[in-house]
């Protein structure tokens, strides 16, 4: 595949991982920061679960990295603004890795408008947060295009090899023909004063990664070990088969509840319990899209009996799970490879010294804001802005 889009015009490709787990760190240190359980020698130190009306206190803290539920956040429930996660989506970081650090790097050497940046998402309203005014850098956008990937296989079958999406799959070496951020291999040396990214690596950045990785890495610190990378974050069921839920006692007493909200009919569920005062949980991970982002509108269509005059028929539910499960299975599975954690760690440790500076001092790159919009469907007909 990176060869086809090389071939295609691209200078380099980038997997996303870097980005990801970035994602991740960030995310715990920002929940750390609200419920004031930073780690302490011998366990976490108790905490409240409310506070200042800018964010930094305020519980739950709600995932911001599906763009769905981001603008329906600001649009609809903007009361709700101080409880959403300020760390970027891991397509905005990989822009901010990109336009403000790589392109300046001795081996590049690029303004950042010389770079036409794009990502590869299973998601349309990825589109729409490519072009908010907090991802520019100056006038520039740090992510110039957004493509689905049912898009990318379009551009393939017309323009690259012929290849279709469905029928890749990964052999051997998963980064043999990505770039590297790095390319000097003294440069990914770890250190002590970068923050610990070895953070959730069993986990993808797509529904319940958020949730897992802090899960593990808050227990990790608690207990003083880490987590088995192959034992499972002990979750259970909710109302229905997009709600879970798991629950963390902490050494000094305190339980924390964290939960995975998928899709609009839980969103809303959500919303009526912080209206009222009654939402019991610390975290909450949320998805606009039912299953996540593996189920996103811009995945690949599943074609069942596909002939050259189309589909035979539509899918059936069980043959949409069984896609979806096959889709989970895939990313979990490279996730999982030591030589790719390993190869992400490293990057994300030099990322961090390099260009971040000594233990994370302008973290705030990885960080965005947000803001109440007006809702078109609120406005006159006569003064909307179409």
């Amino acid at each position: 595949l990176a060869k086809s889009l090389k071939a295609g015009g691209a200078r380099a490709v980038f997997d996303i991982s870097v980005a990801s787990k970035i994602a991740l760190v960030e995310n715990v240190a920002e929940f750390q920061r609200r419920v004031g359980c930073v780690p302490a020698s011998g366990g976490f130190a108790d905490g409240c679960s409310n506070g200042s009306s800018d964010g930094t206190r305020m519980l739950p803290m709600l995932t911001s990295s599906c763009p769905g539920w981001v603008l329906y956040v600001e649009k609809t429930h903007p009361h709700l603004i101080p409880y959403v996660s300020r760390v970027k989506s891991p397509q905005a970081i990989m822009g901010t890795l990109i336009k403000q650090f790589w392109c300046a790097t001795e081996e590049v050497r690029l303004t950042a408008d010389a770079i036409f940046h794009v990502a590869v998402m299973p998601c349309y309203d990825k589109k729409l947060e490519a072009v908010r005014a907090e991802l520019m850098v100056g006038s520039v956008p740090e992510t110039d295009c957004v493509l689905t990937t049912g898009e990318l296989e379009t551009w393939l079958e017309k323009y690259g090899s012929g290849w279709q999406l469905n029928h890749l799959h990964h052999h051997g070496d998963w980064c043999g023909d990505l770039d590297t951020l790095f390319l000097g291999t003294g440069d990914m040396e770890p250190d002590d004063s970068s923050p610990r990214t070895a953070i959730g690596d069993a986990d993808a950045v797509e529904s319940g990664g958020y949730m897992n990785a802090l899960y593990r890495t808050i227990r990790g610190q608690d207990e003083e070990r880490a987590m088995p990378p192959d034992a499972d974050v002990p979750m259970r069921s909710g109302r229905n088969a997009d709600v879970r839920e798991c629950d963390l006692q902490l050494r000094n007493g305190r339980t924390l509840h964290f939960a995975i909200l998928n899709g609009f009919r839980n969103i809303q569920a959500l919303v009526r319990k912080m209206k009222l005062n009654k939402c019991t949980y610390d975290y909450v991970e949320v998805m606009a899209c039912p299953s996540g982002c593996v189920n996103g509108a811009g995945q690949l269509p599943l074609k069942v009996g596909q002939t050259e005059q189309g589909p035979v028929r539509p899918p059936t539910q069980a043959e949409r799970d069984e896609a979806l499960d096959a889709v989970r299975n895939a990313m979990h599975s490279r996730v999982r490879a030591s030589a790719n954690d390993a190869h992400v760690n490293a990057q994300c440790a030099a990322i961090y010294r390099n260009w971040v500076g000594p233990g994370g001092a302008d973290r705030s790159v990885f960080s965005t804001s947000l803001r109440s919009t007006e809702s078109t469907t609120k406005q006159s007909m006569l003064t909307a802005n179409w």
